[in-house]
């Protein structure tokens, strides 16, 4: 999830963007949409992460 989440914070910053907790969720949540691109273990670590970000409790 760690890497997942550094990797958008650096594709943010490499873009001129901000790197708030909404923008990093937003990527991810754009990227979630293309499914056929991520296995099920990197979609699972996206919505943990937009889920931290968002402030949700995280539970397995």
């Amino acid at each position: 999830m760690c890497l997942i989440a550094g990797h958008v914070v650096f594709s943010l910053v490499a873009e001129g963007h901000e790197t708030r907790r909404a923008a990093i969720a937003d990527v991810l949540r754009t990227e979630m949409l293309k499914r056929d691109r991520h296995d099920p273990y990197e979609l699972q670590a996206m919505t943990r992460a937009v889920r931290l970000l968002e402030g949700d409790p995280v539970q397995d």
